[in-house]
C-alpha cells in the first residue's frame, strides 16, 4: 500500500511540476511573481525524493521476504507463479527506482536554481 501510495504521490506531484516548468521554459518567466516557487520546487523535490527512497527499499524487502516466504512453504507447481508475480513485483520497484534516480537529480538542479534566484534577487 504504501509503495502504491508513494507512487501516486510521485505522479500527481509531477503532474502538478509539469505545466509550470513548460510556462517557465516557453515564456523564461515563473507563473508567481513572488520568491515562492523556487522555495515550492526545491522542499517539494526534496521530499518527493525522499518518500520514493523509502517506497523504493520497502517494495524490494516485501518483495524478497513475501518471495522467500513463499518458496520455503513448498508450493509445488504453483511456485513459477509465485515466481513470476513476484519478478514482476521487483521490476515495478526498480521502475521506481529509477523514478527515485530522476527525482535525486531534479531535487539537485531545483536547489541550483533557488541558489542562483536568491543572489540574482539580492545583488540586482
Amino acid at each position: 500500500r504504501y509503495l502504491l501510495a508513494v507512487a501516486i504521490i510521485g505522479a500527481v506531484y509531477t503532474i502538478v511540476q509539469l505545466p509550470l516548468a513548460i510556462y517557465h521554459v516557453a515564456t523564461g518567466k515563473r507563473l508567481s511573481r513572488k520568491e515562492c516557487m523556487p522555495e515550492f520546487d526545491f522542499y517539494g523535490d526534496k521530499l518527493v525524493s525522499y518518500l520514493l527512497a523509502t517506497a523504493v527499499g520497502a517494495g524490494f524487502l516485501v518483495c524478497a521476504d513475501l518471495k522467500e516466504d513463499a518458496n520455503t512453504a513448498g508450493l509445488g507447481d504453483s511456485r513459477e507463479n509465485y515466481d513470476k508475480f513476484f519478478n514482476m513485483g521487483f521490476l515495478a520497484t526498480t521502475l521506481l527506482f529509477l523514478a527515485f534516480v530522476c527525482m535525486a537529480v531534479v531535487s539537485v538542479l531545483s536547489s541550483i536554481n533557488r541558489n542562483h534566484d536568491r543572489t540574482r534577487s539580492i545583488f540586482g
